[in-house]
């Protein structure tokens, strides 16, 4: 069955339940319950929903603790999402209305192939590294397939200087895109060098408007044997735009990104620890665009912030979500080319 909304006044239907959200929301209040309710929702945090309100989404959260904790105070801080049920098989509940898919990146395809199944929107984070891919294939597939609303939170995408580089891009501000140029630094750890790579070749896929023809990957170790590693890729779009993505690990750096993007008329540069610079080239020579973004004091709660409150305004508008289970199957593909780049020791097409 296809998920469909229906607006009748201010309640939102789904169709396969036949119950207005707002009515789910409503039936909460009554009675004090038992320690669980019912809904796998200990009665004190019930009574914090109660005070929240008597309107909002109802949502399931699915992951184990801790790794959902900040997904949970984000969820409990707003009025319009009501967290009714914790758990996979919370997802099946009549009175949830959306999933959130958070816990080990090894169970979220699970998670998103049930919550579909019962017809749920789903919002879902992304892994920090690509484990059990041909899992997260089929179950985004599925997604794709049920048409369910449904949002994989990039976080850089929910970045408000990165909206404004995408805008400029959209409307042609900078002429066409010729390259992209991407620096992620952080300090030396243990793990792979692609993990946290999604985020980073997604967002050179938005940034460029497609998703590359060709990429080639290659890791470097630095001079000064475990001071740090290089992982370098070129991606080759078939718009004629030429991607380089470094991620960097250094034992003496911090967390960084710098993102630069050339086109014909005008060069834009989005950097971690400062506001977005607008470089424009003419007859007349370079100067300055005033066009800048504050810089928010927490940026990883503001990000979860925002991809949250873009769930909710692209449910109760009907608006489509700024990316798709197909956006998440495209990132992993990439994911997968570079690391079969490394291991080939030459140019490779991402296969979805």
């Amino acid at each position: 069955m296809r998920w469909a909304r229906i607006s009748l006044g201010s309640y939102c239907v789904n169709p396969a339940l036949r119950i207005p959200w707002m009515y789910m929301v409503h039936s909460l209040k009554a009675g004090a319950g038992s320690a669980s309710d019912g809904v796998g929702v200990p009665s004190a945090e019930r009574q914090l929903i109660r005070r929240r309100g008597s309107s909002g989404i109802s949502v399931c959260l699915v992951g184990a603790e801790p790794a959902p904790r900040g997904w949970l105070e984000r969820l409990h801080a707003r009025r319009d999402l009501v967290v009714v049920a914790r758990g996979i098989d919370g997802v099946s509940e009549p009175s949830v209305g959306a999933a959130v898919i958070a816990g080990p990146a090894s169970d979220r395809p699970e998670g998103i192939r049930r919550a579909v199944a019962a017809n749920k929107a789903v919002l879902v984070a992304v892994p920090a590294a690509a484990t059990a891919t041909e899992d997260w294939h089929k179950s985004l597939a599925f997604a794709t397939e049920a048409e369910v609303p449904f949002l994989a939170a990039f976080e850089r995408r929910f970045d408000r200087r990165i909206q404004r580089l995408k805008s400029a891009l959209s409307t042609g501000r900078v002429g066409r895109p010729l390259s992209i140029n991407l620096r992620h630094t952080s300090a030396f750890a243990d793990g792979s060098l692609t993990d946290g790579l999604l985020d980073d070749l997604d967002l050179v896929r938005w940034l460029a408007g497609e998703s590359p023809s060709e990429l080639y990957a290659v890791i470097g170790l630095d001079a000064a044997a475990g001071i740090g590693e290089t992982l370098t890729v070129v991606l080759k779009f078939d718009n004629g735009a030429v991607a380089v993505l470094q991620r960097c690990r250094r034992t003496f750096e911090t967390e960084r990104r710098q993102i630069e993007v050339l086109g014909s008329t005008a060069t834009l540069t989005v950097v971690d620890e400062i506001a977005s610079g607008f470089t424009r080239r003419d007859a007349a020579g370079v100067f300055e665009l005033a066009d800048e973004v504050d810089r928010p004091e927490r940026p990883a709660d503001y990000l979860m912030d925002s991809a949250v409150e873009h769930f909710v305004q692209a449910l109760e508008r009907d608006d489509p979500h700024l990316a798709g289970p197909e956006d998440l199957r495209a990132a992993l593909s990439m994911v997968e080319a570079v690391e079969r780049s490394i291991r080939l020791g030459h140019a490779v097409r991402p296969v979805v």
